[in-house]
C-alpha cells in the first residue's frame, strides 16, 4: 500500500503546482479508480487464501474496491449499510468516487440484490429519487422514522427484526461511524445529529449474527482523529473488536464452540 500511496503523490505534486483545476479533478478521478482496482485485486488475493477481509478507513469511497472482489465468489448477497448519509450520489463536487458516492458504485454490481441503508438522516433530492426508482434494491431507514417508532413504543429489538428480515443470507456490513450521535464520533468529517447509540448498532449487528446470517465481509469508515481527543479512536476500536468477532464467528460451523461472541 505504501508503494502506491507514493506513486500518487509523486504524480499529485505537478498537479497542486497548477491553477487547472479540471486537471486536478480529472487526476482525483483517475486515482480513485486505480485504489478501488488495487482493493479489489488485494482483496481477491486474500479471499484466495481463504481469509475474511474488512476495510477500516477513512474514505467510505473504498467501499467499493471489496464488493467488486466479494461479488466474484458470492452470486447473490445484500449490503447492511449503517450511516447518516445516503451515499447515493452518481458524483459529488465533479468527483466520480467519493463519500458520497460509495453505495451508489456498489449497487452498480448484480451480485448485490440489497441495499438496506439504517440511521439516514441526510440525503438529496437527487438520492430519494433514486431510491424510488430502485425501490425493489433499495430500502431505508431513516433515522426519524426508527425513533418516532422508538418513541411510540415500539422496541428495538423489533426494529431490529423488521431490518435484518430484508437482508438475504450472506450480508456485507458497511458502517460508516458518522451513523452513531456525534457525541461517540465528534471528530468524523460530517456528523449529523441524532444518530443510533453505538449500543444500538451493535445490538442490531448481533441479531444478524444470530438470525443464521453469514457476514461475508465488512468495513468500518469515516473514523476521525483529534491529537487531543480519542474518543474517536476508543469507540471505532470497540466496534472493530465487535464487528470482527460477529463476522468470524458468522462464517464458523454450529458445532465449534471455540468461538464465541463477546457482549459489547
Amino acid at each position: 500500500m505504501s508503494r502506491f500511496v507514493q506513486e500518487l503523490n509523486q504524480r499529485a505534486l505537478h498537479i497542486r503546482s497548477t491553477e487547472d483545476q479540471q486537471r486536478k479533478i480529472a487526476f482525483l478521478n483517475q486515482a480513485s479508480l486505480e485504489l478501488l482496482r488495487w482493493i479489489e485485486q488485494t482483496a481477491t488475493h486474500w479471499l484466495d487464501q481463504g481469509k475474511l477481509i474488512a476495510l477500516l478507513g477513512g474514505e467510505h469511497s473504498i467501499t467499493p474496491g471489496l464488493i467488486a472482489a466479494l461479488q466474484k465468489r458470492h452470486p447473490r448477497f445484500s449490503i447492511l449499510h449503517l450511516d447518516a448519509h445516503a451515499d447515493l450520489r452518481q458524483s459529488y463536487e465533479e468527483l466520480t468516487y467519493s463519500h458520497a458516492t460509495a453505495m451508489y458504485h456498489a449497487l452498480r454490481y448484480e451480485a448485490v440484490d440489497r441495499l438496506i441503508s439504517v440511521g439516514i438522516r441526510d440525503l438529496s433530492n437527487e438520492e430519494m429519487q433514486y431510491i424510488q426508482r430502485n425501490a425493489d434494491r433499495v430500502q431505508l431507514f431513516h433515522s426519524w422514522d426508527l425513533h418516532t417508532q422508538l418513541f411510540c413504543g415500539t422496541s428495538w429489538d423489533a426494529l431490529c427484526d423488521t431490518i435484518i428480515d430484508k437482508l438475504s443470507d450472506h450480508v456485507y456490513i458497511s458502517f460508516d461511524i458518522d451513523v452513531l450521535n456525534p457525541g461517540d464520533c465528534p471528530h468524523t468529517g460530517t456528523p449529523v445529529p441524532g444518530g443510533l447509540s453505538s449500543m444500538q448498532a451493535l445490538y442490531l449487528i448481533h441479531k444478524v449474527y444470530q438470525s443464521g446470517r453469514r457476514i461475508i465481509g465488512f468495513d468500518l469508515v469515516e473514523v476521525g482523529y483529534h491529537p487531543h481527543n480519542n474518543l474517536d479512536a476508543i469507540v471505532a476500536a470497540h466496534l472493530l473488536y465487535q464487528l470482527a468477532n460477529i463476522a468470524i464467528a458468522s462464517n464458523t460451523p454450529l458445532d465449534n464452540h471455540q468461538v464465541q461472541v463477546p457482549q459489547p
